[in-house]
């Protein structure tokens, strides 16, 4: 075949095979794909995705410098002559039976651990592999609610300090001896994630397991199989937290509250219920603002315009 014939047939006009899936690829991505949910403008969303990234892990490293560090450091000290070391009364321990699985063996993790690897996981598939419209923003919203139980569990667990309910042979070794600041933080920071015993108020695993089940179902994102997936879970969670001896009732309790008292100041100014300083630099980390009509969740007109007046009084 000449050269004139083959630049014909190759430069015709049917397209080859490689960019016809090319095309398909690309169209998959934009539309259904890992960049569905950063549409219009994926390099500007992206940006503001990657602070918000950035935020979660500033804050998770604040926790863990400031509270856990701090915990670890003031961790109350005691003779332990016998194996199982003094602990508060506490009514949870009486209803829950004291049981740890851990899923791999001894050396793996337990199963409120797992439960948040499993909460992450479904949060990727949404941002990734879902094509759901709000994928971006539920990650969005899970790193900045999370961030704020980071800052606000940070003055808590520091605190008080509390006798540790866990018997791990870590966490006993650290109530008998005697550590400097710069100890307990070398300690906390040599593994990743940052790992403290005596950081108890409050439940940090409780917190973001809650946190995470509200956004879902706040913004519409799991269907009646994956709900009853996801709550088995974060019961399954809350149990094995007890059961582990993880943390005080109290402690989970108070994860509970933050849990949902965080994400509705959060969502109350997301959703520009209540506007002010909060509310625009939410609306602007979230890239509301590219939008013509901004997500609006599920408040309700009648409550969108109450506000509005309270503002406008205020």
């Amino acid at each position: 075949m000449s050269p004139a014939v083959m630049s014909s047939t190759s430069s015709g006009s049917e397209p080859s095979m490689y960019s016809v899936w090319a095309k398909n690829f690309w169209a998959w991505v934009n539309t259904s794909g890992p960049l569905a949910s950063f549409q219009p403008n994926p390099r500007e969303t992206g940006k503001r995705f990657g602070i918000c990234f950035c935020i979660w892990m500033v804050c998770y490293y604040i926790m863990a410098i400031f509270g856990g560090s701090v915990a670890l450091w003031r961790f109350p000290k005691q003779d332990i002559t016998d194996p199982r070391p003094f602990t508060l009364p506490d009514i949870g321990f009486a209803v829950f039976p004291e049981f740890c699985p851990k899923i791999g063996g001894e050396t793996g993790d337990n199963i409120q651990s797992l439960s948040l690897v499993i909460f992450y996981l479904y949060t990727a598939y949404l941002v990734c592999g879902s094509g759901h419209p709000r994928g971006r923003l539920v990650a969005q919203r899970f790193f900045l609610v999370n961030s704020l139980m980071f800052l606000t569990r940070t003055t808590t667990v520091g605190v008080t300090n509390l006798p540790n309910p866990n018997y791990h042979p870590n966490c006993m070794l650290a109530q008998i001896e005697e550590f400097t600041y710069l100890d307990a933080l070398k300690d906390v920071l040599d593994t990743f994630p940052p790992k403290a015993c005596g950081d108890l108020i409050y439940s940090g695993h409780t917190a973001c397991t809650f946190m995470a089940m509200f956004i879902f179902h706040k913004m519409g994102v799991m269907n009646k199989w994956i709900t009853m997936f996801m709550w088995g879970w974060a019961i399954a969670a809350i149990v094995s937290i007890m059961g582990c001896r993880s943390h005080y009732t109290v402690d989970v309790v108070l994860g509970l509250y933050f849990a949902y008292f965080l994400s509705s100041w959060y969502f109350l100014r997301a959703e520009g219920v209540i506007k002010g300083w909060a509310s625009d630099w939410i609306i602007w980390l979230e890239a509301q603002d590219m939008f013509a009509e901004p997500y609006a969740g599920s408040y309700s007109t009648a409550e969108m315009e109450l506000s509005k007046t309270s503002n406008d009084r205020v």
